[in-house]
């Protein structure tokens, strides 16, 4: 077995050709799915807001955790 942070993780699957986009999905928005957790993974107004913003490495630069997105914001 292995460990490793998700973010590393999200930079193995960009290392092995899978899209960015896809991988950070993979690491946020299908997990929330699975959990049947359909308002999480999302950036939508009203959403409870858990987000990570990452630098050109896939760093993770700052995160947000439980906030609120609002419209227009």
């Amino acid at each position: 077995g292995g460990a490793c942070y998700l973010d590393g993780s999200v930079r193995n699957l960009i290392s092995l050709g899978i899209p960015a986009e896809h991988a950070l999905r993979i690491a946020s928005r299908t997990p929330a799915m699975r959990l049947r957790m359909p308002r999480t993974g999302l950036i939508v107004a009203g959403a409870p807001a858990h987000i990570a913003a990452f630098d050109e490495k896939m760093r993770c630069a700052f995160a947000l955790i439980g906030q609120t997105v609002s419209a227009g914001a």
